[in-house]
């Protein structure tokens, strides 16, 4: 519960501050060619990065919970290649999260 809350001040923070999400790890969703699980320390719940749905983006959360950032399916496609390749030189890939993707980079 206290994750719950917490992440729920999280998300509301970040529509004024912004968040800066760094994921570790991207895994494939099962059934799924081009959607992807983004593992990070920063987010306790899941975070999907969905390039293959009719409405592409990335989901935060569940539920009520849940905050969606729409992608339109070129920007998708290049922020996983741009997430991919940062973990493929084992490094973190960053996102700074407001009410829309503000940027990506490799971080470390």
């Amino acid at each position: 519960m206290k994750y719950l809350i917490g992440f729920v001040l999280l998300l509301t923070t970040t529509l004024v501050f912004g968040l800066e999400v760094k994921v570790h790890k991207m895994s494939a969703v099962s059934g799924m060619d081009r959607s992807f699980n983004l593992l990070t320390e920063t987010i306790p719940d899941r975070m999907i990065l969905d390039c293959q749905s009719f409405i592409q983006g990335l989901t935060v959360g569940e539920g009520q919970d849940e905050a969606f950032f729409f992608l339109d399916p070129q920007e998708c496609e290049e922020l996983y290649i741009r997430t991919n390749q940062s973990i493929k030189k084992r490094k973190n890939h960053c996102l700074e999260l407001q009410s829309t993707i503000v940027s990506d980079y490799s971080c470390s």
